[in-house]
């Protein structure tokens, strides 16, 4: 097995992404550059500097699409690569998909994962009900699917290591599978054409992760690795309410990659 090292990496991932651009655009599917990916765009036309993966998403109409279609599609694509989700496979343990390329093996190093390689994230952008309770309510699930799949031992202190363990003790009579089903109840609870406000609510970055789906639902071309990709034309409003300031540097001390993983060609 060949090691792959972080400029590999995000060449793999860089390919991915214009497989599903140019799957998009055939499909007539609205997808965009999401979190610090759109970030990157942004702010330094690529890669954030100290960061090495690729997150996406998509409107929950255009997602289901997506994860219906993608593994079919035959002429001019690389078949090597491959969606992954609870749809496509009922082991899978996150609430939103993954695109990898198969012939890459990935080990997780804080949380167990099912068998795929490098990946590109793809998150759906669903429509979020005038009380808001979507997001506490996913996030408090979202905290429990992590201590469903927690790895304990390194990366963590005694103290966090004692907190997981008793959760999974607390959890061992809940599958992962239940609390994933609920997750995507309560994401798609309220319908994205009939919403004016919407949100990635299977994963949130926190409750005020919420946009007009005016910001989200046009998108234009920018720079990423000086190539064109999708992203939302109120890219601002979006950034500004997941970041703050987001054209402001992080301290230097904080410029590294939270990733932990090993990546390797089979």
């Amino acid at each position: 097995m060949k090691q792959i090292d972080t400029e590999e990496l995000k060449r793999i991932q860089l390919s991915i992404l214009s497989d599903i651009d140019k799957f998009c655009q055939q499909d007539q599917l609205t997808y965009f550059l999401a979190y610090g990916t759109l970030l990157g765009s942004v702010r330094h036309q690529g890669f954030i500097p100290w960061d090495d993966d690729i997150d996406i998403a998509m409107p929950r109409p255009d997602y289901d699409r997506f994860i219906r279609s993608y593994n079919s599609r035959k002429g001019g694509y690389e078949k090597a690569y491959k969606v992954i989700s609870p749809i496509t496979d009922g082991d899978y343990g996150l609430p939103f998909a993954k695109v990898y390329d198969q012939r890459t093996g990935m080990d997780e190093f804080l949380y167990r994962q099912e068998d795929f390689g490098v990946y590109i994230d793809v998150f759906p952008i669903d429509g979020v009900n005038q009380n808001l309770s979507q997001i506490s309510r996913s996030l408090r699930w979202g905290k429990l699917l992590n201590t469903k799949k927690a790895i304990l031992g390194n990366g963590r202190s005694f103290g966090k290591n004692l907190v997981m363990l008793l959760g999974k003790v607390i959890l061992l009579p809940i599958s992962k599978s239940s609390i994933l089903k609920r997750i995507d109840a309560i994401a798609t609870a309220a319908d994205y054409n009939q919403s004016d406000e919407v949100a990635c609510v299977v994963a949130p970055y926190s409750e005020s992760d919420i946009v007009r789906k005016a910001d989200i639902s046009t998108t234009i071309k920018a720079t990423f690795e000086g190539r064109q990709f999708s992203v939302p034309v109120g890219y601002d409003t979006y950034l500004r309410h997941v970041y703050g300031d987001y054209m402001q540097l992080p301290p230097v001390e904080k410029r590294v990659s939270t990733h932990t993983f090993k990546a390797w060609w089979k």
